[in-house]
């Protein structure tokens, strides 16, 4: 027999597990989120430019973003601004939490009222690892990720607000205003319209609602979609658009792949598609399912239904976006879309939760004890599953950490003013144009805002030492070292390092793990050193990656200056080479 006292520990001890995944992943953006924009974040400097000078206008948050219409995620960004009184990607990151434990919570209601009470915390749980996964790397550095975060919750809780009170007007109401708002956040929240089109039909069916709620419908969806389409230019990637739907396998398995995201361990196309290909296996047991109970509990039962929509939901984006990218290498990996794959997987386990829980005609709820096979085949998949997420955890948190400390590189370059600052680790990680960046910069130095307002106590330690190091009053020579690391591949590692008071070359240690394991000489002639200003030129190095670390496990490599701990800027890095 359970105490009292044991049936709500119980409880209170999931909960405590179900909030793990919000909680690591608000420590992880204490530790690791930056100020400094990188890729489209920097579409949002334009946005405080405007605000600054009293520019700013309607049409700067109606402009299109690539296929997208950011209104309502400009509007927030320009809020934050306003009410910070300064450009803060880190507040930014912090509104995107507080939207994704939004989403956590809808997830939590709509479990409570379609699935039995057994499986209400360990679906929450569910989505709460799936939402909550540092595999989406950028949602958890990129401020602009507000837009993507807000749409997906948006269809969430339009989805929520439709089976509230099926039938009732303002349930309606609110799922019109939500799906408004999801259009223009992202273009995924397009797809809210057709889904929730589906969901209204099949509750009118059921005698639940009524045809002036489709009609109301309707008319939002036709006028929300024509406006977002007014004035909208001709995308430059139309023809690969077309050339796309030409090849409708080429597609479907980007979809595959897509959908196994949360689980990948290696970029690895196959194996995703794999792990995609179960997920759309669990989507035909589903089917199967409610096929044979058909006559028992009638078609697509009103509990079933939210997670169906869920489930359509995000194969009908997931479809969206291989249309328009599929034709691109590695497209389904982008780290963002692991919050929409993530929808799936939640939506495939509370439908199939939900069915459960469903009465028989006699008053029983559905029983599956004799499918004894089935049972094992679900466990083996849930071991499998599980696996992948906490490898694939692994992976997003070294990606997050490697792509922090590319931007705290690029943050060090502009604060103590070091001309020009690499192209490479502008290009690669920042902005694929070399020259906004640097424009924008200069033009948040004037400002005194971003990552300058920021780390300008932090700027002023590094201009003090600039000056006293190319001063002439010390009777001693000072050492100021400088130094960047290019490239750290398994065939080889290159960089430049130099001591400003010496023209001589100097060295850097190479350390595996911690432990040093070799020297580089600096003294490599780069046409490009020359134009930075870097001394003669003949600064530069490169070399080969110790042999120990081909073994096929992921090591550290850092770089320092000769005989001192300090490291070069973008040290370390994490890389896993084959074993020889």
């Amino acid at each position: 027999m359970i105490s009292a006292s044991n049936k709500f520990r119980r409880p209170s001890l999931f909960w405590l597990v179900i909030l793990v995944p919000p909680a690591l992943i608000a420590l992880i953006v204490a530790a690791y989120a930056s100020e400094v924009p990188f890729m489209d974040e920097w579409d949002v400097a334009p946005l405080l430019f405007a605000l600054r000078n009293g520019s700013l206008q309607f049409a700067h948050l109606w402009l299109n973003h690539n296929e997208h219409r950011m209104l309502f995620p400009r509007a927030l960004i320009v809020s934050l601004m306003a009410l910070l009184g300064k450009w803060s990607i880190r507040a930014e990151v912090f509104t995107t939490v507080m939207i994704a434990i939004a989403q956590l919570f809808i997830f939590w209601r709509i479990a409570r009222a379609t699935v039995p009470a057994r499986f209400i915390l360990p679906l929450t749980l569910i989505a709460s690892a799936l939402i909550f996964h540092p595999l989406g790397s950028y949602n958890w550095l990129m401020g602009l990720q507000i837009a993507w975060f807000l749409a997906l919750t948006c269809a969430i809780a339009a989805i929520a607000a439709i089976f509230a009170r099926p039938g009732r007007w303002h349930g309606v109401v609110i799922a019109t205003v939500a799906a408004v708002i999801g259009t223009y956040s992202m273009s995924a929240g397009l797809a809210i319209w057709p889904v929730g089109l589906m969901g209204l039909i099949a509750l009118r069916r059921k005698g639940l609602g009524s045809r002036k709620q489709i009609a109301l419908w309707c008319v939002a969806g036709i006028g929300a979609i024509g406006v977002f389409l007014a004035t909208y230019p001709t995308s430059t990637e139309s023809s690969s658009l077309v050339a796309n739907l030409m090849r409708p396998l080429q597609v479907a398995f980007f979809v595959v792949e897509f959908l196994g995201g949360p689980f990948r361990i290696i970029y690895d196309g196959s194996y995703s598609a794999i792990i995609g290909a179960i997920g759309v296996l669990l989507a035909l047991a589903l089917a199967i399912r409610l096929a044979r109970s058909r006559r028992r509990i009638g078609l697509l039962p009103t509990a079933i239904l939210p997670w169906v929509m869920i489930v359509f939901f995000s194969a009908l984006v997931a479809g969206m976006i291989g249309v328009t990218r599929s034709h691109m290498e590695n497209a389904a990996h982008v780290a963002h879309y692991v919050a929409l794959s993530g929808l799936f997987w939640i939506g495939i386990a509370g439908a199939h939760m939900a069915l459960s829980g469903l009465p028989t005609a006699d008053g029983d709820t559905i029983q599956t004890t004799s499918v004894q096979p089935a049972h094992l085949a679900v466990a083996v998949i849930t071991i499998a599953l599980t696996i992948g997420y906490l490898r694939s955890w692994n992976q997003g948190l070294t990606h997050i950490q490697l792509l922090s400390g590319q931007l705290r590189a690029f943050e060090l370059s502009m604060l103590s003013n070091v001309k020009p600052v690499p192209e490479d680790l502008v290009v690669n990680i920042i902005y694929p144009v070399y020259g906004r960046p640097i424009q924008y910069s200069a033009q948040l130095r004037k400002l005194d805002e971003g990552f300058f307002w920021h780390g300008r106590d932090e700027a002023a330690v590094l201009s003090r030492v600039i000056s006293a190091a190319t001063s002439s009053k010390p009777a001693t020579r000072q050492i100021l070292y400088q130094g960047y690391i290019g490239a750290v591949s398994c065939e080889r590692i290159d960089g430049w390092a130099w001591d400003r008071n010496d023209p001589d070359p100097i060295t850097v240690s190479v350390l595996v793990d911690g432990v040093p394991t070799g020297t580089l000489v600096a003294n490599v002639y780069r046409a490009d050193l020359v134009n930075a200003g870097i001394g003669d030129g003949s600064h530069g190095f490169s070399g080969n990656l110790p042999e120990h670390a081909w073994d096929g496990n992921e090591h550290t490599i850092a770089l320092t200056f000769e005989q001192t701990n300090e490291m070069l800027i973008g040290s370390p890095r994490k890389i896993q080479c084959p074993a020889k």
